[in-house]
């Protein structure tokens, strides 16, 4: 069994890393598909990592350069450390940039990458499907691209696959 959870809870939202910070309302605003979720599509939560504890992901903004990134605060053992999965950086002739990209919890299941939809030839790293068995973060950019980040056992760290282009 697993925990699926894809709106915010009323935990409070943990600490962040110095170099981040949860965007502001005013940074989520001008998009008209994130302003019809009550979470903005800006925090998921799941047992990402098949340990038994719910872990959550994160889209935050940086406090150190123009820029945002998705973090997870995965669950280690007893305690919980921040994992950066990807980071935007605007440049600073884009010093306000609104926050760009979105999350969603994908369930556990099989999965048509972006080449095995054809968009290009699998690489060696690449599968044309995708079997996960845990739920994954569908990260994405609104009515564009799309990525999963999703938990290797192998590894014990996220992987990252396109899912569209």
């Amino acid at each position: 069994m697993f925990c699926l959870l894809s709106t915010v809870s009323a935990a409070p939202r943990p600490s962040l890393p110095d170099e981040w910070r949860y965007p502001s309302p005013e940074e989520l605003k001008g998009n008209f598909i994130r302003e019809q979720s009550g979470q903005k599509f800006i925090e998921v939560s799941a047992d990402f990592n098949g340990d038994g504890v719910v872990d959550s992901a994160f889209l935050v903004k940086s406090t150190e350069f123009s820029g945002e990134a998705i973090i997870v605060n995965v669950s280690v053992g007893s305690e919980f450390e921040w994992n950066v999965l990807n980071v935007i950086t605007w440049g600073e002739e884009y010093p306000n940039v609104n926050l760009a990209m979105g999350v969603e919890v994908i369930p556990p299941g099989v999965y048509k990458t972006a080449c095995g939809k054809g968009y290009w030839i699998c690489k060696d790293d690449e599968v044309p499907l995708l079997t996960l068995e845990l739920p994954a973060i569908s990260y994405f950019r609104f009515e564009s691209a799309a990525s999963f980040f999703y938990w290797s056992q192998d590894s014990e760290s996220f992987k990252r696959i396109w899912i569209s282009d």
